[in-house]
């Protein structure tokens, strides 16, 4: 979880306070982010399909939104707390529901380089909760799932990821928490 996925929130850095909430309900909508996750339609679908739902400012906006979304609201402590895994040597896998067209230029983008292996979903034509896409996490990466702890911060998510026997911690945003159960007794909240 290495941003705070709150549309509204989000919408504010972008659009005025009054706008925000009507535009994060069109821009965020799950039937286009479902899509575009399954790799089901494309980005350039995704913007004609939502432009037409949005005043002329919004759709001023879609292109940048779509690029720079995710990078508005880091995770606090999660920079660090990759950082700290890194160091202690640890394998760091990312498995993430996101567009095609997201996923063409993740390794382009910081903190994903951090990671030693990426499964994003609409390239797959899955996401999760399907078990089958923690399966190919397992098998892309040759990992044994009883080695590894997959977190998320969507309780469903965690159950795909049961079947195929990997453990789950569901993250509630507390990356102090996250940090002392994955053995850090004195990891502060930082970026």
């Amino acid at each position: 979880v290495l941003a705070v996925y709150d549309p509204p929130s989000i919408a504010r850095h972008f659009v005025g306070e009054a706008e925000a909430d009507a535009f994060a309900g069109v821009f965020f909508d799950r039937v286009y982010w479902d899509a575009m996750d399954l790799g089901q339609i494309r980005e350039e679908a995704f913007l004609s399909a939502v432009s037409v739902r949005l005043p002329q400012y919004g759709r001023d906006l879609l292109q940048r939104v779509l690029r720079e979304w995710y990078r508005v609201l880091v995770m606090p402590g999660m920079p660090a707390l990759t950082e700290a895994l890194r160091g202690q040597g640890k394998h760091l896998y990312l498995l993430s529901n996101i567009s095609v067209d997201f996923a063409a230029h993740a390794r382009e983008m910081p903190m994903l380089d951090k990671f030693d292996g990426l499964v994003m979903s609409g390239p797959l034509g899955i996401a999760k909760p399907s078990r089958a896409i923690y399966r190919y996490l397992l098998d892309t990466y040759a990992l044994r799932a009883q080695d590894c702890l997959f977190i998320d911060d969507r309780e469903e998510n965690l159950f795909g990821a049961a079947e195929e026997g990997i453990a789950g911690y569901h993250f509630d945003g507390n990356t102090a928490a996250l940090a002392q159960a994955l053995g850090f007794s004195s990891f502060l909240e930082r970026d």
